[in-house]
């Protein structure tokens, strides 16, 4: 899978409350580009041999081929998050057997790829969105388990941030089901997978692994793909165009097109996506003073010209600052839009609320305006020892750390963050670092521990 972005300038009407200003938005459209099989030859049938030999040792247990396996969702956000979705589709199953360039997925349309050399896509490519290798350095997104079965194969130990088609091999989890299905999540994080053993029960939804880029692929994305108990590929989908299977395998299947808000951001500067593999410069932001520039973001996925996505500002006592709206010329399977806003001098200082309704949902930011940073926290800028209770660290300085985390920890700079030989997170704990000063820290304290790893 090949990721390649698109400058273009959009336009729409923009409904302004109080004095006029220039919201003259920036859009940006996440496009994909497909050349060849992200599983490769070779390797699958390498994995289906190892997967004979691990049928034969973990045995028959109990299945019901009967009675047919239902998937849920096979990717969740880490509890630690606050996006609203972290994923898009880019790709699912290929219908149509003839190649190249001759492409049906099961709602007929062409929303998949096929090759020159006769392979036809096999899975469902779920890519991460927005800040995909941010996302893969801050475990944000999990391939989860989309039904209840065994773990029947896995691999670990491989690159995880692989930038071109290079044949290398895949860190991957493969769960069989009760009715002899099986479930395929591939392109895990290197040190991410379960550690379950073969052989292990897992329960729907359980963690197993980070969503990356390891093995025959171009950017961090989710390849799930789905095997019936006779070894035949099917597609959890039900389409008009499904050639494999009449029903749905999901128990509750998602649109073709899912219009969402996956987040919205409030930034110091425009984002700027950066080439594979390097992180994108966010220049995310939550704190701003009188005067001064801010950037409004909103990333989508599944963004149609037929949906309107509102938005406003809101002041601390929740009186309308701004109001606009965006509704797209095009449809998008993944885009942002941003808007520049200074805020006026006069505004009164405290914590502003961003907001985004689509469709009923409503996805809100804050931010605050006038508000000094915390004052250090207290004691040396250099934190050391064991820290085994929940505690966030923010300050408008340096923030220096030879801790050994064994707790929820936040830490939140102005300036820049040293993790200094020593450093260490336990097992089971989340830790997170911000580069914003007084910015919105996810509160935790109360929190129960992550899902283990």
């Amino acid at each position: 899978m090949r990721y390649s972005i698109l400058f273009s300038f959009a336009f729409q009407i923009i409904t302004l409350v109080g004095s006029a200003q220039n919201l003259e938005p920036g859009m940006h459209e996440h496009n994909l580009d497909h050349h060849t099989q992200c599983i490769t030859s070779e390797e699958r049938e390498s994995v289906k041999l190892q997967n004979a030999k691990n049928r034969k040792l973990i045995g028959d247990q109990t299945k019901n081929k009967s009675a047919m396996v239902l998937f849920d969702w096979p990717v969740a956000q880490n509890p630690a998050f606050d996006y609203n979705s972290t994923f898009a589709i880019s790709n699912y199953v290929d219908h149509d057997p003839s190649f190249p360039n001759n492409l049906l997925d099961y709602d007929c349309g062409n929303h998949t790829y096929d090759t020159n050399s006769g392979y036809n896509h096999q899975g469902i490519d779920i890519f991460l969105w927005p800040f995909d290798h941010n996302q893969v350095a801050a475990d944000q997104t999990y391939a989860v388990a989309a039904a209840p079965g065994v773990i029947l194969n896995k691999a670990d130990g491989n690159i995880d941030n692989n930038c071109s088609f290079n044949s290398m091999p895949a860190n991957f989890v493969i769960v069989e089901h009760s009715d002899g299905s099986e479930s395929w999540y591939w392109h895990l994080k290197n040190g991410s997978v379960t550690t379950k053993a073969i052989g292990a029960s897992v329960v729907v939804g359980e963690y197993l692994g980070v969503v990356a880029s390891s093995g025959n692929s171009t950017g961090p994305h989710l390849h799930f793909e789905c095997f019936d108990s006779n070894g035949n590929l099917i597609d959890p989908y039900a389409g008009n165009c499904n050639s494999m299977n009449s029903a749905s395998f999901w128990n509750n299947q998602k649109p073709y097109w899912e219009p969402t808000i996956n987040t919205i951001l409030t930034h110091s500067a425009p984002p700027s996506l950066q080439a594979c593999p390097n992180m994108d410069i966010t220049n995310i932001s939550t704190s701003f003073n009188q005067g001064q520039t801010m950037y409004l973001a909103a990333y989508f996925h599944d963004q149609v010209s037929t949906k309107t996505t509102n938005l406003k500002i809101t002041y601390p006592n929740g009186a309308n600052l701004w109001t606009w709206t965006v509704t797209p010329s095009s449809n998008f399977r993944a885009a942002y839009w941003w808007w520049p806003f200074t805020i006026p001098s006069a505004a009164p200082n405290g914590r502003y609320t961003f907001e985004a309704e689509l469709d009923g949902d409503i996805v809100t930011r804050d931010f605050t305006v006038g508000i000094s940073c915390p004052p250090d926290y207290s004691g040396p800028n250099m934190l050391t020892g064991t820290q085994s209770t929940n505690a966030d660290f923010e300050t408008n300085g340096v923030i220096q750390s030879t801790q050994k985390i064994d707790a929820n920890v936040d830490y939140d700079s102005a300036t820049h963050i040293d993790l200094l030989q020593g450093f260490e997170v336990y097992t089971g704990r989340v830790f997170q670092a911000f580069i914003d000063g007084c910015g919105n820290l996810l509160r935790r304290e109360t929190s129960s521990e992550s899902e283990e790893k």
